[in-house]
C-alpha cells in the first residue's frame, strides 16, 4: 500500500512515462501539487532520465504498452538499483499475468487506464 500521507509531507521528484498526451496531462494536474515531475514520452528516454539520478525519485508513473520499451522492461531496467523508488504501473491491459510481472519488477500497484 502507498503511503499516501508520506508522499504529500515531501515533495518529492516524479518520473512519469508514458506516451500519451493526455495521461501526462492527468499526471501534470494530480501529482504536481506533490513534487517535481520529469517526463519521458516510452521506456528508454524514462530509463535515460533515471540513469541521471536514480537517487532523486520518489515516484515512478508509466504505461506499460509504448514504443522503444515497454513499462514492463522499464521497471526490470530500474529494479537492479538498491534504494527503487515507489512505483505506480498503468496499461490498457488488464491481465492478470501482467499484474503479477509487474509486481514482481517492484511495482507497488496498477492503475488502469479508461
Amino acid at each position: 500500500m502507498i503511503d499516501v500521507e508520506f508522499i504529500k509531507s515531501k515533495m518529492i521528484k516524479i518520473l512519469c512515462v508514458d506516451d500519451d498526451e493526455l495521461m501526462m496531462v492527468l499526471y501534470q494536474a494530480c501529482l504536481s501539487s506533490i513534487g517535481e515531475i520529469d517526463t519521458a514520452a516510452n521506456g528508454q528516454e524514462g530509463l535515460e532520465l533515471f540513469l541521471r539520478s536514480p537517487e532523486s525519485y520518489g515516484l515512478i508513473c508509466t504505461d506499460n504498452n509504448m514504443s522503444k520499451m515497454s513499462g514492463l522492461r522499464f521497471l526490470e531496467n530500474i529494479r537492479a538499483y538498491a534504494l527503487p523508488p515507489r512505483l505506480l504501473f498503468s496499461s490498457t491491459t488488464n491481465p492478470i499475468e501482467l499484474h503479477q510481472q509487474a509486481q514482481a519488477v517492484g511495482a507497488l500497484g496498477l492503475i488502469e487506464k479508461p
